[in-house]
């Protein structure tokens, strides 16, 4: 039984990934500039075609859509409106009921990381993804979501 797990938070992106398309093993030493122009990327030894990062965005696009749409629910105005763009003109708003809008906190969920990764653990709903079997056993993700440095994932186990 695994207890805990560790990646960097590319690790999360790529446990998504390879469940929506192909990634093949391939060898450390590939030429970078080689498979760019083939359009892959390797990562270590595997190799993802470009096309696999197009499918990431075209499923997680609308996914963290949802989350915000859950994260400003109880606000009273469309989330359009929770940003500094003014309305449009057709749309008869005093400046004083944006600006509030616009300062209103978010009364939905507070998106965490740890939810976060819980909730595409949920969404991917595939056997081969590490984030599925997390959420699905009941395990608690814990991390930072961000591209770079020292940030990690960990999965605490039931």
């Amino acid at each position: 039984m695994v207890d805990v797990v560790v990646a960097s938070a590319g690790g999360v992106e790529e446990d998504l990934i390879k469940c929506l398309a192909p990634t093949y093993v391939g060898d450390f030493e590939l030429a970078g500039r080689d498979l760019r122009q083939r359009g892959l990327n390797r990562i270590g030894n595997l190799l993802v075609p470009n096309d696999n990062y197009c499918k990431f965005e075209d499923w997680i696009i609308p996914i963290l859509d949802k989350c915000l749409d859950e994260q400003v629910a109880q606000v009273a105005l469309p989330r359009r409106m929770l940003c500094p763009v003014p309305p449009p003109p057709t749309l008869a708003l005093p400046a004083a009921a944006v600006r509030t809008a616009c300062d209103a906190p978010a009364q939905g969920t507070k998106w965490t990381p740890s939810k976060l990764i819980h909730r595409l653990g949920l969404e991917i709903n595939h056997p081969d993804s590490i984030l599925y079997w997390a959420a699905k056993v009941g395990g608690q993700a814990r991390g930072a979501l961000v591209g770079r440095g020292p940030s990690v994932l960990s999965w605490l186990g039931p």
